[in-house]
């Protein structure tokens, strides 16, 4: 893969595409910038296919100054991440993405963020895993320039139930995870990938969203503290990143089921814009009214997989499930009232662990 002179990365394979306006194939054609700016491969380093091998020019000593403080922010973050897995055991770093449209810078320090702390871990000889979390399970937000108005008839389903408009892969979130995928791949950047949708309707979460749904109040009043702050910002990239964000999906106004921790999506026709109508405590029986279909279904928390926490609640639950030792988050889940101000609030009160570092206190992919 290498740069194109216009600012694209040139790729192989086969996959048409019609975004924002152009149309391109990628034998021959390009893939967005994800590498400008980043230094060339060293001479003489591996490219990694398969098993990892590593390269001594790919590898720097850890930089602290004389007190032994670390002076760089990867090497501060490592030390942090193992402090928080405990001596002798296995440190999980994490990212997540939804893969709801074309990749870009943004998506790259997302995940290189999570690379460089594992990877010096790693270089310690401390057993570590990069988990890649592809939020496919989110819903379909909105339709992009260049796509059929058509599909806006699939807003509210989840990416992963979304067709591809260019019908190279069986649904919107495969279309753009496959370049991201082959990106960094390029890049040598390995991690373990799992899909939302796979974890939400396989029932691998039960256990978490009855725990969860059966502390609700209490969740909700530490929650409550940051309903009412609102986000300014004079930056035009954070103002347009915190627009767009999903950390924005779960400002419902109301009391009671208007802000029950689970959202169904409805069983009729697969989208998220139901209103409950009840709960029972007793037989985890949820019933709801579709808005725009109208239906009307039940479905059992216990025994159904139909639909997920939401995000102030989803992120924390993940914390737990996966004992996650760091994670990094934007501006869009750092900002006061949004997702991880609230859920580090509620994991230090009620949650079975401590939340991991990085994910609310600052953004590791800074070097301050």
């Amino acid at each position: 893969m290498t740069l194109a002179p216009d600012g694209h990365l040139a790729g192989t394979g086969h996959c048409k595409n019609v975004q924002y306006g152009e149309r391109w194939d990628r034998v021959g054609g390009r893939f967005p910038a994800l590498a400008v700016g980043l230094p060339a491969r060293p001479s003489g380093a591996v490219r990694y296919r398969g098993a990892r091998t590593h390269d001594a020019t790919l590898e720097s000593p850890m930089t602290r100054d004389r007190s032994g403080e670390p002076t760089d922010w990867v090497t501060r973050a490592a030390d942090d991440a193992v402090r928080h897995a405990g001596e002798g055991n296995r440190v999980t770093c994490a990212s997540g993405i939804s893969p709801s449209g074309p990749i870009h810078l943004g998506n790259l320090r997302e995940f290189l963020t999570v690379h460089f702390v594992a990877e010096e871990i790693r270089r310690r000889g401390i057993p570590v895993r990069h988990l890649h979390s592809w939020d496919d399970y989110d819903r379909f937000r909105k339709v992009p320039f260049g796509v059929d108005e058509s599909w806006n008839t699939h807003i509210g389903r989840p990416l992963s139930a979304v067709p591809d408009p260019w019908e190279c892969h069986h649904s919107w979130a495969e279309h753009f995870k496959q370049p991201l995928r082959d990106a960094l791949r390029e890049l040598g950047c390995e991690m373990e990938e799992i899909s939302q949708t796979a974890m939400y309707t396989s029932g691998a979460y039960r256990e978490q969203i009855l725990g969860v749904v059966g502390r609700r109040d209490e969740i909700d009043e530490v929650l409550g503290r940051y309903r009412t702050k609102q986000v300014e910002t004079d930056d035009e990239q954070e103002a347009a990143a915190l627009e767009d964000s999903v950390a924005l999906d779960d400002e419902t106004a109301g009391d009671g089921l208007a802000r029950f921790p689970f959202k169904p999506y409805c069983r009729g026709c697969g989208r998220d814009t139901t209103t409950l109508t009840s709960y029972d405590d007793d037989t985890t029986d949820l019933a709801y009214t579709c808005d725009t279909c109208g239906d009307s279904y039940v479905t059992n928390l216990a025994t159904q997989d139909e639909g997920k926490l939401v995000w102030k609640i989803d992120w924390p639950m993940r914390w737990a499930y996966e004992r996650i030792d760091f994670e990094p988050a934007g501006a869009d889940h750092s900002s006061p009232g949004r997702r991880s101000p609230s859920a580090t609030s509620w994991w230090r009160r009620s949650g079975p662990g401590r939340a991991p570092r990085g994910s609310a206190t600052r953004s590791w992919a800074s070097p301050a």
